[in-house]
């Protein structure tokens, strides 16, 4: 029998059969062995940007202006240095020097490429000075975001703490966390951010506590007195000092002690803050009830004793529903409501004697009103498309849909259009996870040769994953680049300053998402319908797809051209 990797048992052999011991050591070692997983060596990984930009003369260095935990730095020059690459660089102080040292390997990629790749991740808000060519650059890293915080994020009902604790993946020194952290309290329910109480680095102290385990760096935040109670407390940890990167920052809220009173009410979509001392909303801001006419009412604590003569009390209807049911969960009250399409209805919250388990009677000083009918907007950004195609001379916008995000981390990446790692394209974006260090020696993913099948979602991540410094990293203002009124990311100027105007090749694009994964699409450019000819006699081939590297039977089918992107 032929050695497949796998060890065949005759079960019919065994059944009703005694079996020397050796033999069964023997067995067990056999299935061992050929269970035993395959070593790996490590090779040059031809990347699918390499070679797809060049600087006009001598170095480029990249990315722009920040750097990742575990951000590559790649360095290309204009005429070939290195006729033996791919390769180790044993001594690369003649090309190029990076100041403060850092942990890693330098590689020529091609004749023209070189790269730094860290073996750890860059010191947070540390300035890396890097020079090559007679080129210099300064690249700042980013603060990676605490991986937990205590008091967790969306706490309710704490007692009054004067303590907080940050847990990262790696150390950072507390005179640049006293830059980076900040803390706010306003009172519940929170919504009044602009009249926040602000404490800064000589409000409170940093100790630095006992590792929790590897990779792990924990701080103390302590305060001399605690916050009071019905305060929200939001702690706020800004990723970098840069003015253009306000929004990369990550902000966690926890509520201390409150009263005992009505909090929110509306539907489980969308609820309106209500106030003890009263709180009307008109008819412009009317919510829609959902398909089972659901309305919740949310307390600071439960209600105890609950009945449906105090519910009727606390609730009225203008008009009256022609039904109402409810019950009673925890702190939420839910009512199930018929009413009648397209009208609107009037919700009162009256003062009544409700109490909740420690006998405090319910706060609410005057009466609450709001209308049921319409919902509100959701906060959201993301990819219209996967991949799509564009043309060479004609517009060259791509679907980018936002709302509520003013700016977004936008990077292009030139690729090759046939390399089979990313062919063919996915139809919805993919999504990396960047705080996870890099395929390294031994874990590279296969060869583009050895790919004989398209990738799917999981394996082009490792692809993903080995690219180099992006060809193009800038935050862009949605509001000033016309993405939040058309829908769209107008991509020719990005282009022209990656290749030059009007030039074919694929690129893929990646957005920073809020939470901490990248969304990733593709875009190959095509001709433009004065080039139709070519198209028509690409796709009449009977062996290969226009563009594409994977072979395909004969079809009478052919290519039509677009105008502006093709799914």
């Amino acid at each position: 029998m032929r050695g497949t990797g796998r060890a065949k048992v005759n079960k019919r052999f065994l059944i009703g059969r005694k079996i020397p011991a050796g033999w069964m050591g023997l067995a067990c070692a056999a299935l061992a062995v050929a269970a035993a997983p395959e070593k790996r060596v490590p090779y040059d990984y031809r990347p699918a940007d390499l070679g797809q930009a060049r600087p006009q003369g001598g170095a480029m260095i990249m990315p722009g202006s920040f750097l990742r935990e575990y951000d590559p730095i790649t360095i290309l020059y204009g005429r070939d240095l290195n006729p033996k690459a791919p390769g180790p660089l044993d001594r690369p102080d003649s090309l190029a020097t990076l100041k403060p040292e850092q942990p890693g390997e330098w590689r020529w990629l091609d004749p023209r490429t070189i790269e730094f790749r860290p073996a750890v991740p860059w010191k947070p808000m540390q300035a890396y000075v890097v020079k090559a060519g007679g080129e210099s650059k300064i690249l700042t890293a980013l603060l990676t975001p605490p991986i937990s915080i205590s008091p967790a994020g969306g706490s309710e009902g704490l007692e009054p703490f004067s303590r907080v604790e940050l847990e990262f993946s790696q150390p950072v020194a507390p005179e640049v966390l006293a830059k980076l952290v900040t803390f706010e309290a306003t009172p519940l329910p929170g919504i009044e951010s602009k009249n926040a109480r602000v404490y800064g680095p000589a409000e409170y102290h940093i100790k630095s506590l006992e590792k929790g385990g590897p990779g792990s760096a924990r701080y103390a935040f302590i305060f001399p007195r605690p916050f009071a109670t019905g305060q929200r407390i939001r702690t706020v940890v800004r990723l970098a000092e840069d003015p253009s990167l306000s929004d990369a920052k990550r902000v966690y809220s926890a509520d201390t002690r409150r009263e005992f009173t009505l909090e929110k009410a509306g539907t489980f979509e969308y609820q309106f803050t209500l106030n003890a001392e009263g709180s009307n909303y008109g008819r412009d801001q009317a919510i829609r009830l959902p398909d089972d006419g659901s309305l919740i009412l949310d307390f600071s604590a439960q209600p105890e004793g609950l009945s449906l003569s105090q519910v009727k009390s606390l609730l009225n209807f203008s008009p009256a529903p022609r039904r109402m049911d409810w019950s009673l969960s925890q702190k939420r009250i839910t009512i199930k409501l018929s009413v009648d399409q397209e009208r609107l209805y009037q919700v009162t919250l009256a003062p009544t004697g409700i109490v909740d388990g420690d006998g405090r009677k319910l706060r609410l000083d005057h009466a609450c009103r709001f209308w049921i009918y319409q919902p509100l907007d959701r906060q959201y950004v993301r990819w219209g498309l996967g991949q799509g195609l564009l043309e060479r001379y004609g517009p060259q916008h791509f679907p980018l849909l936002v709302n509520g995000v003013k700016s977004l981390d936008l990077r292009i990446y030139k690729i090759s259009a046939k390399h089979k790692a990313f062919w063919p394209y996915p139809d919805e974006p993919v999504r990396v996870d960047e705080s996870q260090a890099p395929p390294g020696p031994g874990e590279e993913p296969e060869r583009e040769q050895d790919i004989l099948r398209p990738l799917g979602a999981f394996e082009m991540d490792k692809h993903i994953r080995m690219l180099g410094a992006p060809h193009y990293s800038a935050v862009i203002d949605l509001d000033q680049e016309g993405v939040t009124r058309f829908q769209s990311l107008d991509l020719k100027p990005l282009f022209a300053k990656i290749s030059g105007p009007d030039k074919p090749g694929a690129s893929a694009r990646w957005m920073g998402a809020p939470n901490g994964h990248m969304c990733v699409c593709w875009l190959p450019t095509w001709p433009s319908p004065r080039s139709r000819r070519n198209v028509r006699r690409v796709s009449r081939s009977p062996r290969f797809r226009p563009g594409s590297p994977w072979p395909m039977p004969r079809s009478r089918s052919k290519a039509r051209s677009r105008t502006n992107w093709r799914c």
